[in-house]
């Protein structure tokens, strides 16, 4: 077994409707557990690996909070919804030069709070886009990101950041329906009343092979 060490980049040909490129990856060991890709996330993954810095399969939301918020309570919630959802504990190494899925048991999320007092709206606009563009590390991630401002212009604002490979609009549409129920469990430790997920994404890739 490689150490860490020894894991380096190399360039592996893949062929999109009978064309072959050439892109550089992250090769990491054989031995870790892993799942396949579905045929949409192997699309998703070379075209992220022919621009890496880029970040066109960035998917954004923010929304305005009102009523004040406590960002360790926010925090726990958010942790709670990567626990809740086996998507957002993925990242995606090359096995061997090939793409795979590896899902970590547990991942923490770290909120990220930044206080926003005597910004301009502008300012606020500039900060938010920035972080909606930054490109993810689909081989370390993670590949959910969220930003807290308070003290801003219009109350606080909250921003998730997600890769495509691991959601859609509707999906992260589902997510910031539970935050909320989740953010109350936290803060007064009643039990969220959410249905159980649906079938894991990697158990849809299996069916689909």
């Amino acid at each position: 077994m490689r150490t860490a060490s020894e894991f380096g980049r190399e360039r592996h040909a893949f062929a999109v409707s009978g064309t072959m490129f050439n892109v550089d990856v992250e090769v990491q060991d054989s031995d870790e557990c892993i799942e396949r890709l579905s045929y949409g996330q192997r699309s998703l993954w070379f075209l992220h690996h022919l621009a890496p810095e880029g970040a066109a399969y960035n998917i954004a939301a923010a929304a305005r909070l009102l009523s004040p918020v406590e960002p360790d309570v926010l925090e726990r919630a958010l942790q709670a919804l990567v626990d809740r959802h086996t998507a957002l504990r993925t990242t995606f190494p090359a096995i061997d030069g090939e793409p795979c899925q590896r899902i970590a048991e547990d991942r923490c999320l770290s909120l990220r709070h930044e206080d926003a007092t005597g910004w301009d709206t502008e300012r606020l606009r500039s900060r938010l886009a920035e972080e909606a563009w930054r490109p993810f590390d689909l081989a370390s991630g993670p590949l959910l990101r969220v930003t807290l401002w308070t003290g801003g212009p219009g109350g606080p604002l909250i921003l998730l950041v997600i890769h495509h490979i691991i959601a859609d609009f509707w999906s992260l549409a589902i997510l910031m329906r539970e935050l909320p129920v989740l953010y109350r469990e936290a803060a007064t430790g009643t039990p969220a009343r959410l249905p159980l997920p649906g079938l894991a994404y990697e158990e849809h890739v299996r069916l689909e092979r």
